[in-house]
């Protein structure tokens, strides 16, 4: 059984890197947004931020200090049942945790 992100779960990541990344939208930033893309594996979400912090996706969910400007960037919990990796400098996919 091929385990799949729900669309519930990928807009509660979603939800999480705007929770994290508050200061930059508050300060005007273009928000990310969510899509679905397509691989031999199946479909999976993907959120895009091309005009997000520097390193953004390095930073998500974890945490840790931003290189650009040196700020410390928080932590935030992501659904049960998933992970985040970053893909490139704009971008993150979602997958199930095995």
């Amino acid at each position: 059984m091929t385990k799949t992100v729900t669309k519930a779960n990928a807009k509660k990541v979603l939800a999480a890197l705007k929770k994290q990344q508050k200061s930059a939208l508050g300060a005007g930033a273009t928000p990310p947004t969510l899509h679905w893309f397509s691989n031999a594996d199946g479909d999976y979400p993907v959120i895009l931020w091309e005009e997000g912090p520097y390193d953004w996706p390095q930073l998500f969910p974890y945490g840790g200090t931003d290189q650009e400007f040196g700020f410390s960037v928080a932590e935030v919990e992501l659904p049960e049942g998933v992970f985040a990796e970053a893909q490139n400098g704009y971008s993150v996919g979602i997958f199930p945790a095995f």
